[in-house]
């Protein structure tokens, strides 16, 4: 029974490194253009909030660019608190390590290791002045995306922001059309990754990519007005950065 459990372990942390070693590859590589997307959030976080503001990470993964991001431009002085969600224990503990500048400043750290949507579910109202997600809320199906929005907006503080980085639909596309579209443009642009891992990222759309219209998340953030505003930050091929505003 222990080398049966030990093997399994063995072969999770050997399928942890393959995706992982594709990951990094891809953000070194600027696939999903973070250098644009995240550029504008530095300034946006110092003139929103003139004091300090705590921060959840939802599909935190290892927190690496929001760590060099926040870093660089010496935005962690700023952050009193912060939380980070993700379903991977492996890409958590990664997480743990890049976040040195918090701890170094004796800010709250903490992770949780499970399914974002449960998380807000659970959290207390007016909880977050900050509330992130990037590349990951597109898994979601549509009616769990909605009750997340909802579930977000209550546990923000005042003058809170739900700030999302992720792939979108265009507006008169279904989600077949734009796997198709990404699919090919993965096959096309991607040409550091070698065909195993152009598969991966083949198949991970085909059975785990759900992106959504910008127009409906407008549409459930106006529902019973939720949020005061949604803006787009940027947009770059398939990405937009976008904020929703209390």
């Amino acid at each position: 029974m222990t080398s049966t459990l030990i093997f399994k372990n063995l072969e999770k942390d050997t399928i942890f490194q393959k995706q992982w070693q594709s990951y990094q590859l891809v953000i070194n590589e600027d696939y999903n253009h973070h250098r644009v997307l995240y550029a504008k959030l530095p300034d946006y976080f110092k003139n929103r909030f003139l004091h300090s503001f705590s921060v959840l990470d939802l599909g935190c993964g290892d927190v690496d660019y929001l760590s060099r991001t926040f870093a660089n431009n010496n935005m962690w002085s700023l952050v009193s608190a912060y939380t980070g969600v993700d379903l991977s224990e492996q890409a958590v503990e990664i997480g743990k390590q890049n976040m040195h500048p918090l701890l170094e400043i004796n800010a709250a750290v903490s992770f949780a290791i499970g399914d974002m949507l449960n998380f807000v579910r659970q959290a207390k109202a007016s909880s977050y002045d900050v509330i992130f997600s990037s590349i990951a809320v597109h898994h979601l199906r549509d009616d769990d995306k909605k009750e997340l929005v909802q579930e977000i907006r209550r546990i923000l503080k005042a003058n809170g922001v739900f700030v999302l980085i992720d792939l979108f639909l265009d507006e008169a596309e279904d989600r077949d059309d734009w796997a198709m579209r990404f699919v090919t443009h993965i096959r096309n642009s991607w040409v550091k990754l070698n065909s195993e891992q152009i598969d991966s990222y083949v198949n991970h759309t085909f059975n785990f990519d759900f992106p959504t219209k910008l127009s409906i998340y407008k549409n459930w953030a106006e529902h019973d007005s939720l949020f005061a505003d949604v803006k787009c930050f940027d947009e770059v091929g398939f990405f937009k950065a976008i904020v929703f505003e209390t």
